[in-house]
């Protein structure tokens, strides 16, 4: 059960009203805190990096980078937590020229038998799977999570992979009525986001959310 923020521009721009709705909506948004650790991947015209940190985010410093693509993530793991970095999201995976990041929000039941692998590396390795078979990201993504869905018990299966180009984002939730596992859509300031909570609830970013339908996918 995690908190996510996803972010496409045309140009670098500062992060720091969008990394402040981030921290705020982990610290004091539903089922609150996401507090296991945190972690970003962000492009812009100079450099791509990924952070990530096994510390809360609430104690986190507002972030000020500027960038064009940036992908937020913080996690609230699922039973008994040892602090482990290498299961903080976003993960990522060199293919084909370029780096992919991934982040899920949810749980998948039994769908890894590995020490120290969760259900999200496991989700992934799967569409990087499909990937390497020369198929795109928005049907691998698709197909995965609806072979996942017929074969293993979940809460949800809401995920984004990108390239900090391109953000595929699909919605998937085993309840068509969870309220929690959500991504909304919605365009700022020539900044298209997805997000798991409205952020008007927490800073002053305007627009007109979109929640996603149950099933869709996403591009931006």
């Amino acid at each position: 059960m995690c908190r996510i923020v996803a972010l496409k521009t045309d140009k670098d721009i500062c992060i720091e009203t969008y990394f402040r709705f981030f921290r705020m909506m982990s610290e004091r948004g539903i089922n609150n805190p996401h507090g296991d650790g945190y972690g970003y991947a962000f492009r812009n015209s100079h450099e791509e990096v990924l952070y990530r940190s096994d510390v809360n985010v609430a104690n986190a410093v507002d972030e000020r980078f500027m960038a064009k693509g940036t992908l937020l993530h913080s996690r609230k793991a699922t039973g008994d937590y040892r602090r482990n970095l290498m299961q903080v999201h976003p993960f990522a995976a060199s293919l084909h020229g370029k780096t992919y990041y991934f982040v899920h929000n949810g749980v998948i039941s039994h769908i890894s038998s590995r020490e120290d692998v969760t259900d999200s590396q496991d989700y992934f390795e799967r569409v990087l799977e499909m990937l390497i078979e020369g198929k795109n990201e928005a049907f691998s993504l698709q197909i995965v999570a609806n072979d996942i869905a017929s074969k293993y018990e979940y809460t949800s299966l809401n995920a984004i992979i990108t390239d900090l180009e391109h953000f595929w984002c699909l919605k998937l939730n085993a309840d068509q009525g969870d309220t929690y596992h959500d991504f909304c859509f919605l365009e700022h300031d020539d900044a298209s986001m997805i997000c798991s909570e409205e952020p008007a609830k927490y800073v002053d970013i305007e627009g007109d959310p979109r929640h996603l339908e149950n099933g869709e996918l996403l591009i931006i």
